[in-house]
């Protein structure tokens, strides 16, 4: 194990029952095993959206646009000028997901780049898809880590934790510590040509729940009153060790309408002798090959241009679904 294929980046199937703290979404049961392909066959799923963020949200974000360059913020003259406290800071998180709809807690997230550094690497690169993922989904996070974290380390991000089934074991000290915060890191570049607009390659981010060190499942209602975790209940932020982050969806596209894909669960599927189902050979990505077979979209995974297309159709995709939200906001690094 590289120590990237047990990320909750995606949702996993021992995450069924979990009630969705968004509204207007479909719970649906948890997907079929993924070893015989007849297991997935059938209707692509459909999610109903959750509520976008609100007019005096989207007006901050478009404000956000044009202010300082992260990672500089105003300061008391309102001139730009590197923090020197916890910031508050605005941006957009991708998630690869399911048709599965859950709480953003006790998860990993990713900026665009770090959201296809790991679909490529992790997702398309098999049939099925790993983890039946078959969406990417957008949230606008403002946070605001903890003083504690600021005055020891003089960063904005907490150091990246690694959730696998809503769980990061042998953190107690540090939650204590610091408090709840966000945390971050840069994926490997040398694997994948997927950078932001700050020449930074992809970024992951840990979100801390409640009872962040029990599995789904197993969290009780003691552990998660005193282990709250960082999600704010309303979009005031405060930095407290309880409320670092608050999270509101913002969109979701399928990767089915990014690639041209009609319905995935007959494209890399025929039949055989018998008439079972079987693989037909198409592939989105074949890392040996460094190509798909039966599309393209994919091809080329170091070379830098082919992954700005990508990361290019991701966002335009979203502006014509979302037109009324931004397309960007500004990326913040990992300091």
């Amino acid at each position: 194990d590289d120590g990237y294929k047990n990320l909750d980046l995606y949702i996993k199937g021992d995450c069924q029952g979990i009630v969705s703290g968004l509204p207007n979404t479909v719970e649906t049961l948890a997907p079929s095993t993924q070893t015989n392909p007849s297991t997935v066959l059938g209707p692509e799923a459909h999610v109903q959206p959750a509520s976008l963020p609100s007019q005096a949200t989207l007006q901050n974000a478009k404000n956000l646009l044009r202010t300082c360059p992260p990672p500089q913020v105003k300061d008391a003259s309102g001139n730009c000028a590197i923090a020197t406290s916890p910031a508050s800071m605005t941006f957009y998180m991708y998630r690869s997901q399911d048709h599965h709809t859950y709480p953003l807690e006790n998860v990993n997230v990713a900026d665009l780049a770090g959201a296809m550094w790991y679909l490529h690497r992790e997702v398309v690169a098999s049939v099925p898809r790993k983890f039946n993922v078959s969406r990417i989904l957008r949230y606008m996070v403002t946070m605001q880590n903890t003083a504690a974290l600021y005055q020891r380390t003089r960063r904005q991000f907490g150091p990246f934790v690694a959730f696998d089934s809503g769980s990061a074991p042998g953190r107690a000290a540090e939650w204590e510590r610091d408090g709840f915060n966000v945390g971050c890191q840069h994926v490997d570049e040398k694997l994948y040509g997927y950078f932001n607009a700050d020449g930074a390659p992809g970024r992951w981010y840990s979100l801390p729940g409640p009872c962040p060190e029990m599995r789904v499942g197993s969290k009780t209602p003691a552990c998660m009153a005193k282990w709250p975790g960082g999600a704010c209940e309303t979009p005031m932020v405060t930095g407290a060790p309880d409320c670092t982050y608050y999270t509101e969806f913002a969109g979701e596209i399928l990767l089915n309408d990014l690639e041209g894909i009609k319905n995935y669960a007959t494209w890399w599927v025929g039949k055989d002798a018998n008439n079972g189902t079987v693989p037909n050979g198409n592939i989105e990505y074949n890392s040996q090959t460094d190509r798909g077979v039966g599309m393209d979209f994919w091809n080329f995974r170091n070379d830098k241009p082919a992954c700005d297309r990508r990361m290019k159709a991701v966002t335009n995709l979203f502006k014509r679904k979302y037109p009324d939200l931004p397309e960007v906001l500004p990326d913040y690094p990992c300091l």
